[in-house]
């Protein structure tokens, strides 16, 4: 819905994109064309690439693997938001929460403590028991943007340090989804910085 609101109001109009500050439309397939920070679903919005940069988009499908060919997210030719010409012309945008113009970063995640709630609280793993509502794992790890084909993805990998104890994620929706359901959390540290860093470009 978000993107839809996008393209259709605030990407064709430059007043309204003045005001922009950014848009994080994660796991959600943006488009963009081959190689490139724009077009696809936004001709003039481009991917964020620097942290004083506004009126730009953060989009990111994570996965700890190449997406399969029948992947819901990371793939611009398979899923909700299939698009009939994304035979090499177009792929899913990927902007790294930790590395904004490219390589590898230590992500931060944060974790929610409560349980989810709904039908997807069943599947998701079970919070350790601490009396925060956060849990914080820093320094377990890493991304990158990786491509393979029409698969564009951000690589998710540990740091695999010897006797770490620390649970990781998992494909709790099978491989399809990838790291879907913590697409946000694994990276919310990141996040919260760099909107933090974009508000007050925006403000001066």
């Amino acid at each position: 819905m978000l993107t839809n609101l996008i393209t259709s109001q605030i990407d064709p109009d430059p007043d309204i994109r003045r005001r922009l500050v950014s848009a994080l439309l994660i796991g959600g397939n943006v488009t963009v064309a081959a190689g490139q920070d724009v077009g696809g679903d936004f001709q003039n919005i481009s991917a964020c690439r620097s942290a004083d940069q506004t009126g730009c988009v953060v989009a990111y499908s994570s996965f700890d693997h190449e997406p399969p060919p029948d992947a819901v997210v990371g793939r611009a030719n398979v899923g909700p938001r299939a698009n009939p010409e994304a035979n090499g012309n177009l792929q899913v945008l990927c902007v790294n929460p930790a590395s904004l113009s490219g390589g590898t970063g230590p992500l931060e995640p944060y974790f929610g403590t409560a349980k989810f709630p709904g039908p997807i609280g069943l599947v998701l793993p079970t919070a350790p028991s601490v009396p925060t509502p956060w849990l914080a794992y820093p320094g377990l790890y890493t991304g990158h943007c990786e491509s393979s084909g029409v698969a564009n993805w951000l690589q998710i990998d540990t740091t695999g340090v010897a006797g770490d104890q620390r649970p990781v994620v998992s494909e709790t929706l099978g491989p399809t989804w990838g790291l879907h359901l913590f697409d946000i959390s694994i990276a919310l540290g990141n996040l919260v910085d760099l909107v933090r860093q974009q508000g007050a470009a925006f403000s001066q």
